[in-house]
């Protein structure tokens, strides 16, 4: 399969995500049913100012502003690719069919709702193409269909002529019943105002009571790859990202489902350009680059060597996470056996809000750059005279002013220089969630500091592998972090004896909220593993704490029961 590996571009998906906005507020547009919606306003969100201590971490608004990295969660829900297998089901659904055709009979909006809409309608003309919808979704689809075959997926499709009688919801129960791993939902706009011009995708709220996080986290990556690439390639405008709650097809959806707008049939540039065959091998080639990149970006890493544990995923879901998600909390969840790859994750490609965790990053980067500059095989003498300090100080005390002090070497003296390298170390490595935007203690910040769990299992399993810099600064940092002081939520988890490897980060604010996340290396004899607990938006400090010392047993018991395999 013809992938193609854009991690460094991961960082900017959910940067294109506009202000969401409910499809039921839309205009007179959305009454054709699935698809035509008139783009979003505007809008804009400031990080809020936070006070940090040297015994209260960061914190800041929501963390949505950047993207999740690579997702090791894929096997979590039972529509997700198989672990074994990189040959990915895509189905591809043409919105609408031919005027003829009577779908005028009402179906459920939702699973259990007792709002019903039309089974499905023709959607609109071109106003100067004269092109129906139908017809222009059913071309782009079918090229589609032809280029993501070459690129070696496996493709399915709910309609191939426009005489088919399918409603929305047999569109979502087909994807379903074909193992489809996504849908991408072909449509094009319509809007009052000929002005109105670009294309957007649309994806579910994370409210949706329809569907559970991970298939709304997932479409609203689909929806954000596909987008950018489409508008890149066509070079039509970019609205980015519709939030909508009450698309049929999509409610029914057990699947990452994306729907996407090619261009304002209202429009005359739009219009002529979408429904111009000469275009639709570009307009093809552009979505299915938003396909691969969604792959890439949410494709397992570890899924060539370990299997998802799904038993473990399951009890932590049902003990713990869902109800303090639905309580409002945000939670994310990523554990791995360190010799088998085995792995559990929870909303672990979220991005979160990093409090002081952020800190193990910063140590990676400054052993690349400052303790072993340029690949040498030798510590600099900077290490021996002021490094070494700070960075025990920074990880087994937490201490603020010492990371600071630290970015500030990075960038010679500038602490935003710094943070760029730290980024860059972080995207070079990988870790393509994790983001330092802001000194601790900084007072009136206009960004903020953000991981995921995936990117915290990874550096950890980096570390503890002897493969981040070199082996030598693998094992100090694994040294600094065995001396971690704060051993009060994933080491109180463990039995009495049992030695770990620990970075955590906390808040308490009235005004800024509250956060507690602990990541950790726990050395089992047999099953050694990492967990990687991350929470924001919590609502009781110290409940949030027994609730990370509670996983922490949890995964511990189970690790430790598995047979070890020959």
């Amino acid at each position: 399969m013809n992938k193609i590996l854009r991690l460094l571009l991961v960082g900017s998906l959910i940067l294109a995500f506009p202000a969401t906005v409910l499809a039921a507020q839309a205009d007179t547009a959305e009454t054709q049913e699935e698809g035509m919606l008139k783009p979003p306003g505007s809008q804009s969100s400031t990080a809020s100012a936070d006070s940090d201590s040297d015994s209260t971490d960061e914190s800041s608004d929501d963390a949505s502003v950047f993207s999740s990295g690579v997702d090791w969660s894929a096997a979590n829900t039972a529509a997700s690719p198989a672990s074994k297998d990189t040959t990915f089901t895509v189905c591809i659904d043409p919105g609408h069919q031919g005027s003829w055709v009577d779908m005028s009979a009402q179906e459920p909006m939702a699973p259990g709702s007792s709002q019903t809409k039309n089974k499905a309608t023709t959607g609109t003309t071109g106003n100067f193409s004269k092109v129906p919808e139908y017809e222009v979704n059913l071309q782009v689809s079918q090229v589609l269909e032809k280029e993501l075959t070459k690129r070696g997926y496996k493709v399915v499709m709910t309609r191939e002529d426009n005489d088919k009688a399918i409603s929305n919801k047999e569109r979502a129960e087909f994807a379903t019943e074909a193992n489809a791993d996504i849908t991408v939902r072909v449509h094009s706009n319509s809007d009052n105002d000929s002005s109105a011009s670009g294309a957007l995708t649309m994806a579910p709220t994370d409210s949706n009571q329809y569907l559970n996080a991970e298939l709304i986290q997932r479409s609203q990556t689909l929806a954000s790859c596909i987008i950018d690439n489409y508008c890149t390639a066509t070079g039509l405008g970019n609205k980015g990202v519709i939030s909508a709650d009450n698309l049929t097809g999509t409610n029914w959806s057990t699947v990452p489902v994306a729907v996407i707008e090619m261009g304002f049939m209202s429009n005359q540039n739009d219009d002529l350009y979408i429904t111009n065959t000469a275009n639709h091998e570009v307009m093809a080639r552009g979505i299915a680059d938003g396909i691969d990149e969604y792959f890439s970006t949410i494709e397992p890493q570890s899924a060539a060597e370990g299997e998802h544990l799904s038993q473990l995923t399951d009890t932590l879901r049902s003990n713990y996470v869902n109800a303090l998600e639905n309580s409002g909390e945000k939670w994310a969840v990523a554990a791995m056996d360190l010799k088998t790859r085995d792995y559990s994750t929870i909303n672990a490609d979220q991005t979160m809000k990093s409090a002081s965790v952020i800190k193990a990053f910063i140590m990676g980067a400054v052993y690349e750059n400052l303790v072993y500059p340029d690949g040498s095989d030798s510590p600099s003498a900077e290490y021996q005279n002021s490094l070494q300090s700070l960075l025990t100080s920074m990880i087994t005390v937490s201490d603020n002013d010492a990371s600071n002090e630290l970015v500030r070497r990075l960038g010679n003296g500038d602490f935003n220089a710094g943070a760029s390298v730290v980024n860059s170390f972080c995207q070079q490595h990988g870790y393509t969630s994790t983001h330092l935007g802001r000194e601790f203690l900084a007072q009136n910040p206009t960004d903020d500091n953000y991981v995921s769990a995936s990117d915290c299992c990874r550096i950890l399993s980096d570390i503890y592998n002897g493969t981040l810099v070199n082996e030598n600064a693998s094992s100090d940092m694994l040294n600094l972090l065995k001396q971690q002081t704060r051993k009060n939520k994933i080491p109180s988890g463990l039995p009495s004896g049992v030695e770990s490897a620990n970075k955590t980060g906390e808040l308490a604010d009235a005004v800024l909220g509250t956060v507690e996340n602990d990541i950790a290396i726990v050395f089992d004899q047999n099953h050694p593993y990492v967990l990687c607990v991350l929470s924001n938006n919590i609502a009781s400090s110290g409940n949030a704490q027994q609730t990370i010392i509670g996983i922490s047993k949890t995964v511990y018991d189970f690790m430790t029961s598995q047979t070890t395999a020959e």
